[in-house]
């Protein structure tokens, strides 16, 4: 395998710990064992989960504005050798300008999330996450010059921090409880959807039988949504927000017997083996996931945009209902979910197609106009963050 000198970028903002700087880290630390690796954290805030990665990486200060300043810094860390591959829209514009400076290759990942209602910039090398994107992209004209690669999100395993559960159980007393159903995101109202269905879940068990307990662990980015969230709910329901807990919340899913999980969440559950739910579109209860079903889930990268069968949903209440009354059932789709785990979410296996991606880069070609909008766009999507900044320099 030839050995590369790649430089990735993302863009980050706020407390910067979504699940694609993991998926980011983790790429980027497996590709380091075969290639020449750094990261670029462009944006407001240097990402702690790229800072902590063990991974050469800086900061370099971009607001949209700042554009002479920040692509000079950047032009310090690379050279026309370097492949140059951004991780979401906005460390891609720069990316855009450093190719037409230096002649470099580049590429561009989509991590997940709906397909585009309006501007998505050109790229002639473009990495997918999921099913629904690749197949959104190839319909599209304006990328019929594109190569599409179909990379799906991968995880790896991981160690379970047994202090921190041990904490947990002891705190909310989960020993008193059949089972214990685990959501991790943030709160805030772009996650309220997949918190409703947990807590429906939940009570749709206890109505059943089963004394269940619920766990919510993600930062609170949306104090109104916690506080509405609060009102009505059964004493069995717990938030945990504090950072120690958030900052990795995947070393205690192993706290949980279920967890309702979307994107990397999933794959990382999954890993541990548990007892696997996914956001339903159309339904008030999540879909527990197994054979007859996984595919589907896994087209959509397992996000809340999953259109299940009207039947599918009549069955998944009496399949919930087995999970509690069939030991074998549950401990059968416990199995399955680390199969699939070593299956497809592994990132040993996505290593090769980067590198053999990486060797047949298409050349982008120059577009001025697209340029411009792909900077309209970045600037609209940063006017609130400018605001933020502005009030904070004032107070």
């Amino acid at each position: 395998m030839e050995r590369l000198s790649i430089v990735y970028f993302i863009f980050a903002t706020g407390k910067a710990n979504g699940g694609h700087y993991r998926s980011l880290a983790l790429t980027a630390e497996h590709m380091a064992k075969h290639h020449d690796v750094k990261i670029i954290v462009l944006g407001y805030t240097y990402s702690h989960i790229i800072k902590d990665a063990p991974i050469e990486s800086e900061f370099i200060y971009f607001n949209g504005l700042n554009i002479s300043s920040a692509l000079k810094k950047v032009q310090l860390s690379v050279d026309k050798k370097s492949i140059l591959h951004a991780f979401d829209l906005y460390a891609y514009f720069i990316v855009r300008l450093l190719r037409l400076k230096l002649g470099n290759k580049i590429a561009l990942t989509k991590c997940g999330g709906p397909n585009p209602k309006d501007y998505f910039p050109k790229v002639k090398n473009l990495v997918l996450f999921s099913q629904e994107d690749f197949d959104y992209f190839s319909e599209r004209s304006r990328y019929a010059d594109s190569e599409l690669h179909l990379i799906p999100n991968r995880t790896e395993d991981f160690l379970t921090n047994l202090n921190k559960i041990e904490e947990i159980k002891s705190k909310f007393n989960l020993h008193n409880f059949d089972k214990v159903i685990l959501r991790i995101c943030r709160i805030s109202r772009m996650y309220q959807k997949s918190i409703l269905q947990s807590i429906n879940l939940h009570q749709y068990v206890t109505d059943q039988g089963c004394k269940a307990a619920l766990i919510i662990l993600g930062n609170i980015q949306d104090q109104s949504v916690i506080d509405n969230l609060k009102v009505k709910l059964p004493e069995s329901v717990f938030f945990l927000t504090e950072d120690r807990f958030t900052a990795n919340a995947k070393e205690v899913i192993e706290v949980a017997d279920w967890v309702i999980g979307t994107g990397r969440g999933f794959m990382e559950a999954s890993a541990k083996s548990r007892v696997m739910f996914s956001v339903s579109m159309q339904d008030d209860l999540p879909m527990l996931i197994g054979s007859h079903n996984f595919d589907q889930a896994f087209a959509f990268n397992f996000s809340e945009r999953i259109a299940f069968e009207n039947q599918q949903i009549v069955d998944n209440k009496v399949n919930i209902i087995k999970l509690f009354n069939e030991e074998e059932y549950e401990e059968n789709l416990k199995k399955q979910s680390l199969i699939r785990f070593r299956e497809y979410f592994s990132i040993e296996g996505a290593v090769e197609k980067y590198s053999n991606m990486y060797t047949k880069l298409r050349d982008d070609s120059k577009d001025d106009k697209d340029l411009i909008l792909h900077w309209f766009k970045f600037i609209r999507a940063n006017l609130g963050t400018w605001y933020r900044e502005l009030r904070k320099q004032i107070k």
